[in-house]
């Protein structure tokens, strides 16, 4: 039975250096060895924070005796940007959370926890970061299990080839008056002196393919380094295997992200910007689907528009198949591969609970918007996302606060017993097969397993 305590918390904010600010959550309480949560935030590796505003400990430290650590680290061009040299090779916002987790293992006895059982938990860019963190030698022996909450290294937008990131680092450097047809170390020197909020003013320099949709929807993302001492990525992450046990999943309408996304243009009707897309589709998806490079993108992408659509236009009419395209492309292709791909046990999720608010209404801007159960939808259950409530009407149900409570317990038994299901209730959720069975939470808060992630 689930039952409620007061919540008081400790929490100390570390400031280890400028690029690394850990916060810890621990009840104010005496005892040691308690499993430790580090939360890595999302937001495309460009945006977003660990704070507690959004990811504090109201809802996970209420009944769970766990230790909640969440996470800054380097984003955008100064957390991505790379010239796969020595002195410039890239990948420092992965860096800077294997760093934290370095810390949690080796300090985190101090504030109760245990450094040897920790689990590293993601969102979105998030949960591709702990993917990487799987994959990545640099943080092998530093938490014994992970979560993927809607992201994986296996998803387009996750990872660059050094090729890539390297033409995106030259253009920007050229943009903030910095050469790089100097060396790295020159250019190094050079960009150290440019104000941070300069990068971020030329981000929508790289998106022109779509103006106003922020295509590519990532732009600096992680990359593979070459073969030194210190990299963090080195080949495909198709090439890379584990064994660590993981939690992993979705929401049903993850590409509603999107969706809201463009409907939140208020210079032009969704139906003028769908009529765009039909119209310059190979255009635009080789860009989305990150398969530019492809000699035969535009073929591709045909075939893509005729397996979603048909013969049908792009409209308003076609919504339903948009909205699937963009879960497909962006999110579940990704987590199928890397589900296929993974040796450890995994416990697979779909979460389709349609509660009584949704991001797609904050992105979008209309608090009447629903579309589904959006892209990070499932955060809400999970943590406060107290500056993501602007649009909400009403309050929290009945029915959402159980479906949270329910979803907490799993989430925090995986953390704890590294098995989601409570000991003192039946199973309800048995580990993935080559069926890939997922436990299905139905758009009415229903819990059940079924088969063929991620169903119909």
């Amino acid at each position: 039975m689930l039952f409620s305590r007061a919540l008081s918390t400790n929490c100390w904010i570390l400031n280890m250096d400028v690029k690394l600010l850990l916060m810890i959550f621990t009840f104010q309480r005496n005892g040691v060895g308690y499993p430790v949560m580090v939360f890595i935030h999302g937001g495309g590796f460009v945006d977003g924070d660990g704070t507690s505003g959004f990811y504090g400990p109201d809802k996970l430290l209420l009944t769970k005796d766990i230790i909640l650590v969440t996470i800054h680290y380097r984003l955008g061009f100064l957390g991505f940007a790379s010239l796969d040299d020595g002195d410039f090779a890239g990948n420092y916002g992965l860096k800077d959370q294997s760093l934290a987790l370095k810390w949690v293992k080796e300090n985190i006895a101090k504030f109760g926890g245990d450094g040897d059982k920790v689990t590293v938990v993601g969102e979105s860019a998030g949960a591709a970061s702990a993917h990487f963190h799987i994959l990545s030698p640099q943080s092998q022996g530093l938490f014994q299990r992970a979560i993927l909450l809607s992201g994986t290294a296996d998803c387009p937008w996750a990872v660059s080839t050094a090729h890539q990131n390297g033409n995106l680092t030259a253009k920007m450097a050229s943009l903030v008056n910095c050469s790089a047809d100097t060396s790295a170390t020159e250019l190094l020197e050079c960009l150290r002196k440019v104000e941070g909020s300069e990068f971020l003013i030329h981000n929508e320099k790289f998106q022109t393919v779509w103006k106003g949709y922020s295509v590519p929807i990532v732009i600096f993302r992680p990359t593979i380094e070459s073969h030194s001492g210190n990299a963090f990525i080195t080949q495909e992450s198709y090439k890379s295997q584990s064994k660590k046990p993981m939690m992993i999943g979705a929401t049903s309408d993850e590409g509603a992200l999107v969706l809201a996304i463009l409907k939140r243009d208020k210079t032009r009707s969704l139906e003028s910007a769908l009529s765009e897309f039909d119209k310059r589709f190979t255009e635009i998806m080789p860009v989305e689907g990150d398969f530019l490079d492809d000699p035969d993108h535009k073929e591709r992408a045909e075939k893509i528009k005729t397996e979603y659509f048909g013969n049908s236009t792009i409209s308003n009419e076609t919504l339903p198949q948009l909205t699937k395209l963009y879960s497909d492309t962006y999110f579940l292709n990704g987590i199928k591969s890397t589900l296929s791909r993974h040796e450890g046990e995994k416990y697979v999720y779909k979460f389709g609970y349609e509660g009584s608010y949704s991001i797609s209404q904050l992105l979008s801007g209309d608090p009447t918007y629903r579309n589904g159960v959006c892209h990070a939808d499932d955060l809400f259950y999970l943590f406060p996302m107290k500056p993501f409530l602007g649009l909400r009407v009403g309050s929290e149900t009945e029915k959402d606060k159980e479906i949270s409570a329910k979803f907490v317990d799993l989430i925090t038994n995986f953390v704890i017993e590294g098995n989601p299901n409570s000991k003192s209730e039946p199973s309800i959720w048995t580990p993935s097969s080559k069926d890939v069975d997922f436990l299905s939470i139905s758009t009415e808060g229903n819990f059940e397993m079924k088969k063929n992630f991620p169903g119909a």
